[in-house]
């Protein structure tokens, strides 16, 4: 069995011996309890906490989890809190223990069978939630985590180690600086399974989740080109918008629409995802989806020729004045399509022209007029004309210069709210059966930006056309480079026998340009660099380094962030163990030209790994994601060494161990450049590849003697731990040993060391060993009347200065090795003594001391027979200069005669 299955095994037997509200011991701030995460993780999760206090239930409080899929066996399941990375308090799931409740229960009840349908909440009153920290985990039937839950009001408790579980990020949270006050937090939007938040004082246990402030939008943004035409329906774009003006991704209420006219009918185009009910006369509702992200476009189409507002209310927020244009309809104008399609102006890539690549569109303007008889669209133009295009930038505010082009021609570019400058561009409307003109697109820098079209000669209809779109055109990507904080480059290692990058736990510095695109670098023609998303770093092959920066990525109203991550690469992800992740602040903002860099990062564990950018939340200005990535990140190993010596060979509380004796456990613990404990988890000889390395082990005080073994193997290590127990102790295993040169040693405390092929070193870190001891086990010669049972005196000596003199005396601290009769054996009988007539009777030993019973041969069977004791090697001795022996002692029966023969002289005492 693996020592971390014995780990697991042993918790797992702890937990069910607990009863209700029983107390566990616990680390006490040490070293917290190691983990696993289930098979079972997609099969429920941690759902919702009740702290006690609030104004509703004040002294109730309760776990929740939440079922996720149907027949879900909970069989010897159990939930248990922790609020002082001490005791526990524990519930075995479907003992008729808690409480549970459906929306859909067809299987199973917590009496029965403890089978569980998707959507079933089983929830624990416990007396250890408090609202200020705690811990709650969920286990399967082998102790391992189904989901885990940390909390605390402290900042920076994620990193901590004074907490019972020690959970892999895989199958656990950490939620830190909640607000204690508000006693309820639970997983939200979407119900049980998103992040978690506070939730007020609303508790739900055994129904979905409500996150009464979470998604409330602060206001709506409504987005549209600002003109449109009466025979055809315009798209408006309604945005749920925090107060920063961010996208509120999770807004799921319902909307109330209308028209300042009363005039107008709401469609919808297929993009949508939630429910649009039109009620006419300019008014309707629609229901978010969680699919839309907080975004909808809907059509509305309104015949009279008038300039309206659009209302979109939830009750509370309502559109902000400032995002809110006015739209005029008239019944000539331009509108625009893609490939066929009326609405907006699709988004774009920063220096792609819009009908090549990734997204190519066929795009056109729409040159339309309402016939007053039919309402129907009709082409204005037909053939060649000159029509003007202007480009205003919304956000950025400033274009700081640059220009789009339509079919090569340059686009004059004005800051946000500033008057515009055309510049006419031929089209060709085809013939009259025809509306449209097709152009293509091209801007070569990042923003939210509006396509003004104009045209001011006397027009069919003899007014002034007009017409806009907006729309995003985002970055193609991100050159992505990592460094040391020193400067160090990366090697772009590809395997474990790579060059060394960084030490685990060392400061990072990344960099991030945002670019243009290039056709090269898009092969595979899905709009990011390519293979930046395919998890293998070594395919990552495209070279943005001769890319243009887009300048104005960075200069939003509320600017751009980038989110940096790390995905491990080799070794394989072990899901027992989790992501590393990349730590530190992995923000990054503060863009100049495009470009910037963020210290501050850190990789907490050995490998190879793939650092990656993208832009927070996924999207810029609410459009699509973009990547950027390093390529091969490493090769990273441990930062140090620890050598500990949690068992000595011999006494414990002095910490003895004899020469040759293996060490009761000798452990080598690789660790990151960072805070305190952080072990490198796949320094580990199970993984694949093996990023482990051979570690040799010397003894650092110059004690004359010899170390056995004198390295580990890669295999000795497990989750960065390698621990060499005594084969007293583990039979499969082998520990460390120290043996003097000379037996006649006096005592002498070794320190151990411990050095890897890479030249990551214990040395300056924490080291630990032993007091070696020269030790022997004496058996000492007796003689007594063949009538008297033989008491034969045992010692285990050590080698000591003994009032100034060097010698050999009984070690009172001895501990480890109490002999028993089987250990004895007798032979090499003398004169009328033989086998059988004496034989081992008792044994009486303790601090090193005791003797040995052998009973009376009786009248007339004298004689001497020797006692070998079968010890442990470590306790063998050079008795006579021929090498280690087993000891040897001689019992010597003497005989009671009764006649004149053998006697010098005689004399009777009466007593």
């Amino acid at each position: 069995m693996l020592k971390s299955e014995m780990r697991a095994g042993l918790l797992l037997a702890l937990l069910a011996s607990f009863s209700v509200h029983a107390g566990q011991p616990g680390s006490g701030g040490g070293v917290p309890t190691p983990m696993s995460c289930s098979p079972d993780v997609d099969l429920a999760n941690v759902n919702e906490i009740k702290s006690k206090g609030g104004s509703v239930q004040p002294t109730v409080d309760y776990v929740e989890f939440k079922v996720l899929q149907d027949g879900t066996d909970t069989t010897g399941w159990q939930m248990c809190v922790s609020d002082d990375g001490v005791s526990i308090e524990c519930f075995n799931v479907g003992d008729g223990d808690g409480s549970w409740k459906s929306l859909t229960q067809t299987v199973g009840e917590p009496d029965d069978i403890n089978l569980y349908d998707a959507n079933t909440w089983i929830y624990y009153n416990f007396n250890k939630v408090k609202a200020e920290e705690g811990e709650a985990i969920l286990l399967d039937e082998n102790g391992d985590v189904i989901d885990y839950i940390r909390w605390s009001n402290q900042s920076g408790i994620c990193t901590a180690t004074d907490f019972y579980w020690d959970v892999p990020s895989g199958c656990g949270t950490c939620f830190d600086e909640r607000d204690p006050n508000e006693k309820d937090f639970a997983r939200t939007s979407p119900d049980g399974t998103g992040n978690w938040g506070n939730n007020g004082d609303a508790p739900s246990e055994g129904q979905p989740n409500t996150d009464p402030s979470a998604p409330q939008a602060d206001h709506f943004a409504i987005i549209h080109d600002g003109s449109a035409v009466n025979c055809q329906p315009e798209a408006i774009t309604i945005v749920a918008h925090n107060a920063d003006h961010t996208v509120l991704d999770t807004y799921v209420s319902t909307i109330n629409l209308s028209t300042s006219s009363n005039n107008g009918d709401w469609s919808t185009n297929g993009t949508q995802n939630g429910t649009l009910t039109n009620t006419g006369n300019g008014s309707g509702s629609y229901a978010f989806a969680a699919d839309d992200l907080g975004s909808v476009t809907l059509l509305l189409a309104d015949t009279f020729v008038e300039t309206i507002t659009i209302t979109a209310s939830d009750g509370v927020a309502s559109p902000d004045p400032a995002e809110n244009p006015l739209l005029a309809y008239a019944r000539s104008g331009f509108g625009f399509r893609s490939n066929g399609v009326i609405g907006q102006i699709p988004n774009q890539i920063a220096g792609k022209a819009s009908n090549e690549g990734y997204g190519a569109t066929v795009m056109e303007v729409e040159a339309i007029n309402t016939n007053t008889n039919t309402g129907a669209c009709e082409a204005l133009f037909v053939g060649p004309e000159n029509i003007d295009f202007a480009l205003e930038c919304d956000d950025p505010t400033s274009c700081g210069g640059v220009q789009a082009t339509i079919n090569g021609t340059s686009i004059p570019s004005v800051d946000d709210g500033q008057a515009l400058s055309y510049q006419a561009v031929p089209l060709d409307f085809g013939d009259n059966t025809d509306s449209t003109a097709e152009y293509v697109f091209e801007y070569p820098d990042a923003g939210l930006l509006t396509l003004h079209v104009h045209y001011n000669p006397t027009s069919p209809s003899g007014e002034v056309l007009t017409g806009a779109s907006t729309f995003i055109v985002r970055p193609f990507g991100f050159e992505t480079g990592i460094a040391t904080a020193g400067g160090t480059a990366n090697p772009a290692a590809t395997g474990n026998a790579g060059s060394i990058f960084a030490a685990a736990g060392d400061e990072l510095r990344a960099t991030i340009r945002a670019v243009a695109w290039q056709a090269a670098d898009d092969t595979d023609v899905d709009g990011i660099p390519d293979a930046y998303s395919d998890g293998d770093p070594t395919t990552s092959t495209a070279d943005l380094s001769d890319n243009a920066s887009t300048v104005n990525f960075g200069q939003e109203t509320v600017p751009a962030v980038v989110r940096l991550s790390a995905s491990l690469w080799q070794p394989a992800v072990d899901p027992g163990i989790g992501e590393p992740g990349l730590a530190g602040t992995t923000t990054v903002s503060g863009f100049s030209s495009g470009s910037t860099s963020r210290d501050a990062i850190f990789i907490d564990d050995v490998g190879i790994y793939e650092v990656l950018a993208n832009v927070d939340g996924n999207s810029y200005l609410g459009g699509e994601d973009v990547w950027g990535a390093t390529g091969p990140a490493g090769r990273f190993v441990p930062g140090y060494f620890q050598v500990t010596v949690p068992t000595h060979g011999c006494d414990a509380s002095s910490g003895t161990t004899y020469s040759g004796q293996e060490i009761g456990g000798t452990q080598v613990t690789a660790y990151a450049n960072r805070g305190v404990g952080l072990v490198t988890d796949y320094y580990d000889g199970g993984q694949s590849p093996v990023f482990a390395k051979t570690t040799s082990l010397v003894e650092t005080t110059g004690a004359a003697g010899s170390l056995s073994p004198s390295s580990l193997v890669p295999a000795d290590f497990t989750r960065g731990i390698a621990l060499l127990e005594s084969s007293e102790i583990n039979p499969a295993d082998t520990g460390v040993s120290f043996t003097f040169t000379s037996s006649t040693t006096l005592p002498a405390s070794i320190l151990l060391r411990a050095t890897d092929t890479d030249g990551v070193t214990s040395a300056g870190q924490l080291e630990e060993g032993t007091e070696v001891r020269s030790g022997r086990f004496y058996i000492a010669d007796t003689a007594t009347a063949t009538t008297t049972d033989a008491q034969m005196r045992l010692r285990v000596q050590h080698y000591q200065d003994i009032g100034g003199a060097n010698g050999w005396d009984t070690n009172p601290d001895h501990s480890c090795y109490t002999p028993v009769v089987g250990d004895f054996s007798l032979g090499n009988y003398t004169s009328n003594l033989a086998a059988g007539e004496t034989s081992i009777t008792g044994i009486s030993f303790a601090a090193g001391a005791g003797s040995l019973t052998l009973s009376a041969p009786g009248t007339g069977n004298d004689g001497s027979v020797d006692v070998t004791g079968s010890v442990p090697s470590w306790l063998e001795f050079d008795w006579n200069g021929t090498g280690l022996e087993l000891p040897v002692g001689t019992a010597t029966f003497f005989g009671i005669y009764t006649t004149e023969d053998g006697f010098i002289d005689r004399t009777e005492i009466v007593r």
